[in-house]
């Protein structure tokens, strides 16, 4: 688990940095809110994505981890439900991160 955590830890920042680099870059001359800027915008993107990663690779190694202590195949339970939980909580954390950031 360590090492799948440092592995996220790091992948999750590599992305943020690149998600806020295209924000900032791309979104120079659009139109914004007079109580946002590019770079709150960009850094609450960049911030959802990092924690998404993060918490997908944990739930990725933890569940079959899980299934195989109930005795249960770890093949078979990882792929229906861990696509379904890390959409779900991706979705949760998107929006929660950016309603934190930007106060929509």
């Amino acid at each position: 688990m360590f090492k799948e955590g440092k592995v996220a830890f790091l992948l999750g920042i590599l992305l943020s940095i690149f998600a806020f680099s295209r924000v900032v870059i791309f979104a120079r001359h659009s139109d914004i809110p007079a109580d946002h800027s590019v770079a709150l915008i960009g850094t609450a993107i960049a911030s959802a994505i990092g924690l998404q990663v993060i918490t997908a690779t944990l739930i990725g190694a933890l569940l079959p981890l899980a299934a195989a202590k109930l005795k249960l195949d770890p093949a078979v339970v990882a792929s229906p439900a861990l696509t379904t939980i890390v959409d779900i909580t991706g979705l949760f954390i998107f929006f929660a991160t950016i309603k934190l950031f930007l106060g929509i």
